[in-house]
């Protein structure tokens, strides 16, 4: 991804988290997508999964970089959500970037049509890492 577009994304990720609490947004958008998602959070404590979500966020825009951290941490991601792992579906991930535009969106009152592409590429590059990873030993 080149270093202007990912620029713009975190820009307005930077927007994002100055209007409100993104990723409580987000999970309230997410959790409605589909009915196989409520039952993989049932026993979720939402305070530690927003955490981790911001953690996550920021290490698939350093993957969508290249960056050896974002690509280290999100091979670790990628093992976590695997099929014998947490078992998240290469189906759901649609699901999750949606409710993130979603969520930038709502969030980001200077959002663009191209940043909001800007968005969609760089979660699809960390995404398509991820679900390549699904049937992994």
């Amino acid at each position: 991804m080149n270093e202007e577009a990912l620029h713009s994304v975190k820009t307005s990720y930077g927007r994002c988290l100055v209007n409100g609490d993104v990723f409580q947004e987000f999970y309230e958008l997410f959790l409605k997508c589909d009915p196989r998602i409520p039952p993989m959070f049932k026993n979720t404590d939402f305070s530690r999964q927003r955490e981790l979500l911001r953690h996550s966020l920021n290490q698939a825009l350093l993957f969508a970089e290249g960056s050896p951290v974002g690509m280290k941490d999100l091979a670790l991601i990628r093992k976590s959500h695997s099929k014998k792992q947490l078992n998240v579906h290469p189906s759901l991930y649609p699901f999750w970037i949606e409710s993130f535009l979603q969520t930038v969106e709502k969030m980001d009152d200077k959002l663009t049509p191209e940043v909001k592409e800007n968005w969609r590429m760089a979660l699809s590059i960390a995404v398509d890492f991820i679900k390549e990873g699904y049937a992994d030993e």
